[in-house]
């Protein structure tokens, strides 16, 4: 039995359980009465259990998890613990060095019993807690005796509420479970001077406004003492760079000479405007600087005067330049001698764009990137297109930079008159044969035209081959000259005409008149299609017959072949590229197709040589006439065509051999129908009648057989005599219905022996083989061997 557990039985002190505590069977400061697996507290009080389950019977027991609750009210929270502690009140001075001490009394419970000694559960924030003099640490005891040794000592300058906790005891073994707050109101004494925090410097362009400058002063105000509000704010001097002013209290705007002093709430409404140049030159910054003193509402003047630094940033100059320009230029001409960039700006970086307005704006052009200007259209001095018709033009020249800042300049273009002199050029071009087109005849110079230009031709050697355009001096040949048919009167595709251009020169009637020399050369071009030269018999011309290489009839003939071991050149054509009757195909790619689509027969792309590819055929049989197309190409990709007629003419060709395609086998005692397997492996390209030799059957020297079997005939390839092929010969001259009724008997066959077989004959399988060879009409032949694989039969 534990003495360790307390429990209330009927109410008061706690007494010891009657039953062990721990987990499982009630624990903590309530127990058990009997044991069990909860712990109880028999008729409550302050009685209470825990563990896995506890429960009150009456009063204040409460249960957890796995236990029943009391019959009283069940609360989720554990009882107080110890006596009730009395929240402490008291006041001090600020900035008091003995602070506040405390006395025993301060020190009570609820039910008035007397304090024996109490902890330090939490700790002063803005003070120290001393006991003689000595800081307490937090969870300190202190004994109730040593309660008039405690003191609190607010911080310096430090007013308002401080709050810390004390947790009391009567026995000096349980304290308050529930902690006493301990508050003390630190009086605030009104004798400190407003102070001033850092101010931050203010940023602004020239000739801008920094707005947010009052709102930085009034927010530089510190007062040690809370009850201070700041009231007025002392200017000791006025920027240098700009202007300061503010908002007063009857609604106007005040402009600052000189030093002043304004109330907090105008303070908070100061605002500094940077003069337009801040003086310090392109992309740089400069500094003005003033102070100030803080006032609060005791009356007492910070002792440190506060400083504002203002930066002043170099800001968006306008451009500069000269308020008027005037030019002189001459009429006819679109150019103006002007100015290119006459604007500049300070800050450098940035570009300017230009743009003009004014009277007579809409007949210029601006470059907007230099401003160079220019006529739209060339003036005319006799016809003025100027708004009062005097030739002097007038427009603005406007410059922006990248702040949209401008400047303008007033600009009188004067056109000055000129008298006519029309000239025009001598020219010599080249153009391509083909075209009729050979120049445009121009009035290079002409300094005031009236009239119309007029243009003509005025002689030259080849000027019948010319026609011209009178009004646009567009000069062409009348027929377009062809470079292989040169009609020049010198024979050297260079055509010589003479041009004259006239005008009404403006002044008394009379006419201009400039005649020059036009000389056109002819350019060859790759224009003519390739054409057919020459065509010979190929370097294997004895493989062709009747050849013929007459151009529009090419032909030849050729013999029927079978597997050519190397290529046959068979023709030779030859293009030449059109141009200049060359007899040489340089530069000539050929080409050909068949109307047998693949027919054997190549081209060589490079000399025009037609031959059969080696390992290739022709074959009468198959097609006895090929048509060829040949395509010649030249560089230029014009092409010719012509056709080559082949004729195949036939050859008597050895009958051909194709092995059966399934093994030939049969059991020993049992026959075979070989005849049709030989018949099927023999054909005549020309489909002639073959005649057949046929060797009998012989086995493998390494065979144990007696016999090799037997090989019988129709005779006539009908089956009214069978004829049997002895054994080690041959039997010649078989048609092909006879071979086809060949029929061959196994070693252990009654035919192969004649009687029955009462004896194995071999004694395992063998191979036997049947040499035949077929014959056309032309003796041409063909030989084969056929094997038979023979089964071994056990005969019982």
């Amino acid at each position: 039995m534990s003495l360790g557990t307390k429990v209330s039985l009927f109410g008061g002190s706690a007494i010891t359980t009657l039953s062990s505590s721990g987990a499982g069977s009630g624990g903590g400061y309530g127990g058990t009465l009997l044991g069990g697996s909860g712990g109880s507290s028999l008729f409550g009080g302050y009685g209470y259990g825990q563990g896995f389950g506890t429960s009150g019977l009456f009063g204040y027991g409460s249960s957890s998890s796995s236990g029943a609750g009391g019959l009283g009210t069940t609360t989720p929270t554990a009882p107080q613990v110890g006596p009730q502690g009395v929240d402490i009140a008291k006041q001090v001075a600020e900035d008091s060095v003995a602070g506040y001490g405390f006395l025993a009394s301060d020190f009570t419970v609820s039910d008035a019993s007397a304090v024996d000694s109490m902890q330090v559960t939490s700790l002063p924030a803005n003070g120290t807690l001393e006991l003689s003099s000595v800081a307490v640490a937090l969870n300190q005891i202190i004994d109730s005796d040593d309660f008039g040794n405690l003191a609190y000592i607010p911080d310096a300058d430090f007013d308002g509420v401080e709050t810390f906790t004390i947790a009391m005891s009567t026995d000096g073994t349980d304290y308050d479970s529930t902690p006493s707050n301990v508050q003390i109101t630190v009086l605030a004494s009104d004798d400190d001077a407003p102070s001033v925090a850092a101010v931050p410097t203010v940023a602004v362009a020239e000739g801008a406004t920094a707005s947010n400058l009052g709102s930085l002063i009034v927010a530089s105000y510190t007062d040690p003492d809370t009850n201070d509000t700041l009231d007025q704010v002392l200017i000791n001097a006025v920027p240098t760079m700009g202007t300061l002013s503010y908002t007063s209290g009857a609604g106007g705007v005040i402009t600052l000479a000189g030093a002043a002093t304004i109330s907090a709430a105008e303070a908070a409404t100061l605002v500094f405007t940077a003069d337009a140049d801040n003086g310090a030159g392109e992309s740089a910054a400069t500094t003005d600087t003033f102070t100030f003193d803080l006032v609060d509402s005791s009356g007492l003047t910070s002792a440190t005067a506060g400083t504002v630094n203002i930066q002043i940033n170099d800001g968006n100059d306008a451009p500069v330049m000269a308020a008027t320009d005037s030019y002189s230029v001459n009429e006819n001409v679109t150019a103006i001698d002007a100015v290119v960039n006459p604007a500049t700006d300070n800050e450098t970086p940035d570009t300017l764009v230009y743009s003009i307005t004014g009277t007579d704006a809409a007949l210029f052009n601006v470059d907007a990137a230099n401003g160079d200007l220019s006529f739209k259209a060339a003036p005319d001095y006799e016809d003025a297109k100027d708004s009062n018709k005097d030739n002097i033009y007038r427009l603005n020249l406007v410059a922006t930079d990248d702040g949209g800042e401008t400047a303008k300049q007033a600009v009188d273009v004067e056109v000055n008159d000129e008298s006519s002199n029309l000239a025009i050029s001598a020219a010599t071009v080249s153009v391509d044969e083909g075209t009729t087109f050979a120049l445009t005849v121009g009035a290079a110079t002409n300094n005031d035209p009236i009239g119309d230009v007029t243009y003509s031709i005025a002689g030259g050697a080849d000027s019948a081959l010319f026609t011209i355009d009178d009004e646009t001096g567009v000069l062409s040949f009348i027929s377009a000259p062809d470079f292989e048919d040169d009609l020049s009167a010198g024979s050297t595709n260079s055509y010589v005409v003479d041009i004259a251009a006239s005008i009404d020169d403006g002044d008394d009637g009379a006419v201009s008149t400039d005649t020059q020399t036009m000389t056109v050369d002819i350019t060859d071009l790759d224009d003519e299609k390739p054409s057919f030269i020459t065509a010979a018999s190929g370097a294997d011309a004895l493989s062709a017959n009747n050849v013929s290489t007459a151009e529009g009839a090419l032909s030849f003939e050729v013999e029927e072949l079978a597997n050519a071991v190397s290529a046959i050149e068979i023709l030779d054509i030859n293009f030449g590229d059109g141009e200049d009757g060359a007899t040489s195909d340089t530069g000539i790619s050929y080409s050909m197709s068949s109307s047998a689509g693949t027919s054997n027969l190549t081209i060589t792309a490079a000399s025009g040589k037609i031959s059969l590819g080696a390992g290739l055929d022709l074959d009468f049989e198959t097609r006895s006439s090929i048509t060829l197309t040949v395509t010649a190409e030249d560089a230029s990709g014009a092409t010719a065509k012509t056709t080559v007629d082949v004729t195949v003419t036939d050859v008597d060709e050895d009958p051909e051999y194709t092995a059966p395609s399934n093994i030939l086998s049969v059991d020993s005692d049992q026959d075979y129908d070989i005849g049709d397997d030989i018949s099927d492996a023999f054909e005549d390209p020309e489909s002639t009648e073959m005649t057949f030799v046929v060797s009998a059957p012989t086995a493998a020297s390494s065979s144990l057989a007696t016999t090799a079997g037997v090989l019988q005939y129709d005779l006539g390839g009908v089956n009214n005599a069978t004829v049997t092929i002895a054994a080690g010969s041959s039997a010649t001259g078989l048609t092909a219905s006879e071979v086809a009724s060949l029929v061959y008997y196994g070693p252990e066959s009654d035919i192969a022996h004649g009687t029955a077989v009462t004896t194995d004959s071999i004694t395992e399988s063998l191979t036997i083989s049947i040499a035949v060879t077929a014959a056309d009409t032309a003796a041409n032949i063909a030989a084969a061997t056929f094997d038979i694989v023979v089964v071994d039969q056990v005969i019982s």
